[in-house]
Parts: structure tokens; C-alpha cells; sequence
């Protein structure tokens, strides 16, 4: 025996939540129509809008609701909703900041490994931060050692990477240079 509640219709799709009125949720009488080629309709009663629309095989969209009268216009809406997705992870990705830490007894094939890692992140376009952490009695000579150390691992990544800011001395136990890509 089921009992009342809410249940799932599975007859019905998942609306997708936006920012945007779509078709018959337009509650204007008239509406600024520009057409599926971009051309400017001028101001429209509803009714006819969404008869070109469905004409056209495509929805009708609220471009901007503050308007007087709201402008509206013949698309794709799933197209819509697609790429304002791809926006969102796009500029997700683009800002992000990523780091490698090495020490100072790290051995060559390690720095090689780590090298390819990081030039991977330069290709996708992050900034990279390498960080040199330095142990015990490490860090008495980190003027001299740790620095030259920084600037070797630097100089490995010369032709794809451009040092925005090298630490002029210790932050804790670590030494650091952050590198951006550069342009292709």
C-alpha cells in the first residue's frame, strides 16, 4: 500500500534551474523579439513570439527581464545552459594556483619527475608555486644553498615559465618562487 506524499513522476524531466523565463513561463503581453538570426523584431505580442519560435523549432528565452518591455529571443536552450556550464568550469580551472614541494636531499630522477608534473600544470595554464622545504640544520645555510637550489629548479622550467616572485628569505621552514606560464 503507498502512501500520499510527494512522489517522482517519472513521465516528467528535471527543469533546469536558471536565471532565464523560458516559453510559456514569459509573463509579458508584449516582448522586445530578436529573431533566431539576431535581427530585431521590435515589440511583439507573446503570442506571436512563441508561434515563431515553435515555427523555427526552438524555444523562446528572456534575454533581459528588466527591460520595459522584456527582450526576448529565439534560441537554443540547452545550447544556452551548455555553454554557460562550460563558462562556469572553465573559469574555475583558469585561476587555480598549484604546488610542488622538494627538499633539499631530493634526488635527480625525482626532480625530473616532478619537473614534468609541473610543466603539465603550465600547459593547462595554472600558476605553479615550488615550494623548498628545508629540514634541521638545512636551514642555517639556506641563504646560500636553499637559494641556489630555488633558482636551479626555476631555470628548469626557464622556456615555460616566467618567475612572477621569488621569497627573498625562510617563511617557516620553507622557501618558495611562484611561476606563471607563459604566453603561447
Amino acid at each position: 500500500m503507498k502512501r500520499g506524499g510527494k512522489g517522482k513522476r517519472p513521465d516528467r524531466k528535471p527543469e533546469v534551474q536558471t536565471d532565464h523565463r523560458v516559453n510559456r513561463q514569459i509573463r509579458a503581453r508584449e516582448v522586445q523579439l530578436i529573431d533566431d538570426q539576431g535581427e530585431n523584431r521590435g515589440i511583439t505580442p507573446i503570442q506571436e513570439a512563441l508561434q515563431m519560435a515553435e515555427e523555427a523549432g526552438l524555444d523562446l528565452v528572456e534575454v533581459a527581464k528588466n527591460a520595459k518591455p522584456p527582450v526576448c529571443k529565439i534560441m537554443d536552450f540547452g545550447k544556452l545552459v551548455y555553454q554557460s556550464k562550460k563558462k562556469k568550469t572553465v573559469s574555475k580551472s583558469a585561476t587555480s594556483l598549484k604546488e610542488i614541494s622538494f627538499s633539499m636531499k631530493i634526488g635527480p630522477h625525482d626532480i625530473e619527475t616532478k619537473m614534468k608534473k609541473a610543466k603539465q600544470f603550465l600547459e593547462k595554464g595554472h600558476k605553479l608555486r615550488i615550494n623548498l622545504i628545508l629540514r634541521g640544520r638545512e636551514r642555517a645555510y639556506a641563504d646560500t644553498n636553499g637559494k641556489e637550489q630555488l633558482q636551479r629548479l626555476c631555470a628548469m622550467l626557464e622556456g615555460d615559465a616566467i618567475v612572477e616572485q621569488m621569497s627573498r628569505g625562510m617563511v617557516g621552514n620553507r622557501m618558495s618562487a611562484i611561476l606563471s606560464p607563459t604566453k603561447n
